[in-house]
C-alpha cells in the first residue's frame, strides 16, 4: 500500500491545474471531474484515504497532459495542436490525412479539436485500414459522443478519405439521430403496426386461430399475448407494467381455463376481473418507477377502451389462472417477452415473423401510442393538425372489424384519413367518448344537440341502496334528489353558455374530441376538465381536487374514485361519535359524492347499456 505522504489530494491537484486557466470555480472543478470520468480516469482511478480522494505521483503525470489539452480547448480560441500531436503519435497516417482535410475545408477550431479528441480515444487502427463493419462500430460511438454538427464533419471526412485515398471500407456513412420517430417508423411502419394489432385484437382472427384455446393450454402463449397487447392500450414502461397487481378471479384457476377453452366464460366475469385491477390502481395509485425519487408526479394510467374490456379481462384471467397453477403468484403478472425467438416459438411464425429483423421494442410501441400515430400525419394534409388518433382507438376498431387483415388495413387507413382530411364527425367523436369511458352530462348533451338538435331528458334514480344506508328521512331524500337535479340543471346552463358564446358545430366537436382523447386534463387523473377542453385555465386556483366542480368531466375512473371515497367517508360517518362531525360527513356524502355517483351511473346505463351497467353495479355493491 502506498504511503499517504507520497500522494496528493485531488482538491489540491485540481486547484493547481485550474489555476493556470483562470477557471478554478466550482464549474471548472465539475468540468475537470466530468472529463476524467468520461475517460474512465485513463485506466487508473484515485483512492479514498482517511476520507480524502488521493492521487499517486504516477496518476498526476497521467492526468496532467490530457487535462492541459482539455482546458486549453475551453479558451476563446480552441487550440487543438496538442491533440493532433497526441493523435499523430498513435496514428500518423490518419493524422496526416485529417490535417490535409482540415486544410482543404474551413472548419471551426472547436470542431477540429473534438473530432481529433474522439478519434484519439476511439481508434484502434488507422481509418483507411478499417473495413465497413469497423467503421459502423465507430459511427455508433460517434452518435453518442459527438454532437450532430461535429458528427457531420466526421462523416464528411470519411467520404472525402474514401474518394481521395484507397480505403478498406466501401460504403458511405451518414449521421443519424440518437432516437427519432423515423427509427420507430422503420421498426413499426403503419402496415406492421396494424398487422400486429389485427393479430392480437381482432375477434374473428382470434376465433379462427383458436387463440384463447391455445392460451389456456400454454402459459408462455398467454403471457406473450398479454404483454404485446398492453402496448396498444397504454403507454407504460415495462418496469411499470411489471408492477400491475394480480387480478382477483371469481372462479378457481382450473375452472377459469376450462370455461374459456370451451367458450363459456361470461363477459361480465371478464370485465369484473379487469375491474379488480383498475379499482385497485385507483384506490392505491402507482407513480412511474422512473420518477420514484421525485414528488408531485402523476400516477400511471391504465384505462382500457370499452370495446376491449372483455378481451383484456379474458387475457388477464388466463394469465392469472396460469400464475396460480404454476405457483408464481409472488412474481409479476406481466412478463417481458420481446425477442423474435420466444415470440415465434410461443405464438407461432405468423406473429413472430413481424420481429424477424428487429425484436419488439416497448419504447417504439409506446411512441406509436403516445404520439397518436403521427406516422399518418406525415403522409396527409396538415389541414386538421388538431386531429390526433389515440392508439387505443385503433385497438377498439381492430377488435370489432369483420374480414381479413388486408380489408382491415384498407378500411382503417381510409377511416383515419377521412378524420384527418375532412375533420371530426359526430360519429367519430362519439366513439372516442365511448372508448374513453366519459360519464358526464355535458358531453352527452352536446353530442345529442349536434346529432339530434335536442337532447333526451335523463331519468333520475330514486332511493338507491347507498342513500338508504344513511338513514335519511323522506325530506332529506327529497333534498338529495333535488341536489342531483340541480347538478343536471347546472350542466344545462354550461351547455347553453357554450352555445351562446358562438361555438359552432365544428368547435363543439373539437371540444368533445379533446375530452375523448384525454387531452382535456384536470388536477386529478381520474377526471377531465371542460375548461381545459375550451383552452381556458382553471378558475379555482386554491382547489387541489376536481370532484364536485361544475366543469369536471367524469369518467369510469372517476366512478371508481367516488366509490372509494364513499366507502371512506361513510366509514368516518359511522365511527364518528360527535354529532357535529357526523353531520359534516353526512352532508359531504349527500351534497357531493352521491350526486356525482348518480350522474356517472345514469350516464353509464344510458350510454353503455345494461350489461356494462350491471358489472359496475355489482362492483359497487361488493365494494361498499
Amino acid at each position: 500500500m502506498v504511503e499517504v505522504k507520497e500522494m496528493i489530494d485531488l482538491k489540491l491537484f485540481a486547484e493547481e491545474v485550474l489555476g493556470g486557466y483562470e477557471c478554478s470555480s466550482m464549474e471548472g472543478k465539475q468540468k475537470m471531474i466530468t472529463f476524467l470520468e468520461d475517460n474512465n480516469w485513463f485506466g487508473s482511478k484515485p483512492v479514498l484515504v482517511d476520507g480524502k480522494v488521493m492521487l499517486t505521483s504516477d496518476q498526476v503525470k497521467l492526468y496532467s497532459e490530457p487535462l492541459k489539452i482539455f482546458f486549453a480547448a475551453q479558451s476563446s480560441k480552441v487550440n487543438y495542436e496538442g491533440m493532433i500531436t497526441m493523435l499523430r503519435a498513435k496514428f500518423p497516417e490518419t493524422t496526416n490525412q485529417l490535417t490535409v482535410f482540415f486544410d482543404s475545408v474551413e472548419f471551426y477550431d472547436e470542431a477540429m479539436f473534438y473530432i481529433s479528441d474522439f478519434l484519439l480515444y476511439s481508434l484502434k487502427k488507422d481509418i483507411f485500414l478499417m473495413d465497413d463493419q469497423e467503421i459502423s462500430s465507430l459511427m455508433e460511438l460517434a452518435i453518442n459522443d459527438l454532437i450532430k454538427s461535429h458528427g457531420l464533419v466526421l462523416t464528411f471526412f470519411l467520404s472525402w478519405l474514401k474518394e481521395n485515398y484507397k480505403t478498406a471500407y466501401k460504403k458511405e456513412y451518414f449521421m443519424k439521430n440518437r432516437y427519432s420517430m423515423a427509427q420507430s417508423k422503420q421498426a413499426y411502419d403503419f402496415d406492421e403496426y396494424l398487422q400486429l394489432l389485427y393479430y392480437l385484437f381482432n375477434e374473428e382472427y382470434i376465433k379462427k386461430e383458436k387463440m384463447y384455446e391455445k392460451a389456456t393450454k400454454s402459459k408462455n402463449y398467454a403471457d406473450t399475448w398479454l404483454f404485446l397487447s398492453l402496448h396498444f392500450i397504454c403507454s407504460l414502461r415495462v418496469t411499470d407494467m411489471e408492477r400491475i397487481p394480480h387480478p382477483t378471479l371469481l372462479k378457481s384457476p382450473v375452472n377459469v381455463l376450462k370455461h374459456i377453452e370451451n367458450n363459456q366464460y361470461d363477459d361480465s366475469e371478464a370485465r369484473q376481473v379487469l375491474l379488480s385491477i383498475t379499482t385497485r390502481l385507483c384506490v392505491l395509485p402507482l407513480t412511474p418507477s422512473k420518477t420514484s425519487g421525485q414528488k408531485n408526479i402523476s400516477q400511471i394510467k391504465f384505462n382500457v377502451p370499452e370495446s376491449c374490456e372483455v378481451h383484456i379481462g379474458t387475457l388477464l384471467s388466463i394469465c392469472e389462472a396460469h400464475s396460480c397453477l404454476a405457483d408464481t403468484f409472488e412474481k409479476s403478472l406481466i412478463r417481458k417477452i420481446s425477442d423474435y425467438d420466444r415470440i415465434s416459438r410461443y405464438m407461432g411464425e405468423e406473429i413472430g415473423s413481424l420481429f424477424l429483423e428487429s425484436n419488439f421494442r416497448s419504447r417504439s410501441a409506446n411512441k406509436s401510442y403516445l404520439q397518436s400515430l403521427y406516422i399518418l400525419a406525415d403522409d396527409m394534409s396538415s389541414k386538421n393538425e388538431s386531429v390526433r388518433i389515440k392508439g387505443y382507438l385503433l385497438a377498439s376498431i381492430a377488435r370489432s372489424h369483420k374480414g381479413s387483415y388486408g380489408k382491415f388495413a384498407g378500411v382503417t387507413a381510409e377511416y383515419l384519413k377521412d378524420a384527418k382530411m375532412n375533420g371530426l364527425s359526430a360519429e367519430f367523436v362519439a366513439k372516442e367518448l365511448f372508448e374513453r369511458g366519459v360519464l358526464s352530462f355535458v358531453p352527452s348533451m352536446l353530442l345529442k344537440i349536434i346529432t339530434e338538435g335536442s337532447y333526451n331528458d335523463l331519468s333520475f334514480s330514486q332511493q338507491t341502496q347507498m342513500i338508504q344506508k344513511l338513514n335519511l328521512s323522506p325530506n332529506e331524500i327529497e333534498q338529495t334528489v333535488e341536489i342531483v337535479s340541480k347538478s343536471k340543471r347546472q350542466s344545462e346552463e354550461i351547455v347553453e353558455e357554450l352555445l351562446l358564446s358562438g361555438k359552432n358545430k365544428d368547435d363543439i366537436l373539437e371540444i368533445l374530441h379533446k375530452i375523448g382523447t384525454g387531452a382535456a386534463f384536470s388536477k386529478q387523473s381520474e377526471s377531465l376538465c371542460l375548461l381545459t377542453a375550451i383552452n381556458k385555465v382553471c378558475s379555482f386556483d386554491n382547489r387541489t381536487q376536481c370532484v364536485g366542480c361544475k366543469y369536471e368531466i367524469k369518467t369510469k375512473s372517476t366512478m371508481l374514485l367516488l366509490v372509494s371515497e364513499y366507502k371512506r367517508v361513510y366509514s368516518l360517518y359511522q365511527e364518528s361519535s360527535e354529532e357535529i362531525e357526523k353531520e359534516k360527513y353526512r352532508q359531504l356524502l349527500m351534497k357531493i359524492i352521491l350526486p356525482c355517483l348518480d350522474e356517472v351511473l345514469l350516464c353509464l346505463k344510458d350510454q353503455y347499456g345494461s350489461s356494462v351497467f350491471h358489472s359496475y353495479e355489482k362492483l359497487i355493491k361488493e365494494y361498499i
